[in-house]
């Protein structure tokens, strides 16, 4: 239960940080001026916490020791690409006339969920790395 909490607690973070920086991009691009309308910032920062527990939900997954690394990342992926897609549409992330940037949209949330597995990944290799390196000594 506390890996599951744990996952939560840092996933929430990372994808209130992204809202956060993704709302100062809009307004840098928009020269300051943010348009409110239709509660776009709440719609933004409750979309984002709920992404992140499509993510950080299935992670759950990685305690079942039977099932091979590649098939979880790819549940874990699959869960929470379905989970930002209904989200995305929800919350008008997603245009209803665009494939191609509706595609670009999806495979760029994929992208930075890869990355931030990955980086996890690095870290936590790095991690056991020097434990096991100071249980030897």
């Amino acid at each position: 239960m506390r890996f599951i909490v744990e996952n939560l607690k840092k996933g929430i973070q990372f994808a209130v940080c992204f809202a956060f920086l993704y709302a100062i991009l809009i307004e840098i691009l928009n020269r300051g001026v943010i348009y409110f309308t239709n509660w776009w910032l709440v719609k933004l920062f409750l979309g984002a916490v709920g992404v992140s527990l499509g993510y950080s939900l299935p992670s759950y997954i990685y305690l079942i020791k039977q099932i091979p690394v590649w098939v979880q990342v790819f549940i874990q992926l699959l869960i929470g690409t379905l989970v930002f897609i209904l989200i995305g549409y929800l919350n008008d992330w997603l245009c209803t006339n665009s494939l191609t940037y509706n595609l670009s949209v999806i495979l760029g949330q994929l992208f930075i969920a890869i990355m931030y597995l990955l980086v996890n990944y690095i870290y936590n290799v790095k991690l056991a790395s020097k434990i096991n390196n100071a249980l030897k000594n």
